[in-house]
């Protein structure tokens, strides 16, 4: 069941890619409710917000990501056992920019063995941690800015008891 989530989440991640802000305001129709998604007003730097606001699009789960705008934050507040040093289709990726700032991202395809395609909100076409919109990119999963990878599906899970209802059956 959880790729099934992890697949409507992708999904709609993907519908977002070409979503642009108004002349890189960190505002616009889909921008403002990405934020309002994690209690933030138009005009803040929105990639976490983007990733929560998708997750909640899954109506038949309960978002485990802490409800925030600030990157590490979340990672902070992910438990370690949700932690990966390697991505996987469906994992959320997590870099650290120094001085309290960081980018996140879905991870939606492994494309070789130091590829990835991602998805990825407040990005433009270099990666930037306050772009312009949604893009999907590719990055190297050997940078060094990249901290960590949340395991998605499996923090979902958990949330949601769905491996225990699985073992039930």
């Amino acid at each position: 069941m959880f790729n099934a989530i992890t697949n409507k989440i992708l999904d709609v991640a993907a519908s977002q890619v070409g979503v642009r802000e108004i002349n890189g305001t960190n505002t616009g129709k889909e921008v403002n409710a990405y934020l309002a998604s994690v209690g933030l007003a138009p005009g803040q730097y929105w990639c976490a917000a983007f990733v929560y606001w998708c997750i909640e699009q899954t109506d038949y789960v309960v978002n485990p990501l802490k409800k925030t705008g600030g990157v590490l934050a979340m990672w902070k507040d992910v438990p370690v056992q949700f932690r990966n040093t390697s991505p996987k289709p469906g994992y959320l990726g997590i870099i650290n920019l120094g001085k309290g700032m960081g980018h996140i991202f879905f991870v939606d395809k492994i494309i070789s063995a130091d590829t990835i395609q991602t998805i990825e909100g407040n990005t433009n076409n270099n990666g930037s941690n306050n772009g312009i919109g949604v893009f999907k990119l590719s990055r190297n999963i050997h940078d060094k800015k990249i901290i960590g990878y949340i395991n998605l599906p499996a923090y979902i899970a958990s949330t949601n008891n769905i491996l225990d209802s699985q073992k039930k059956k």
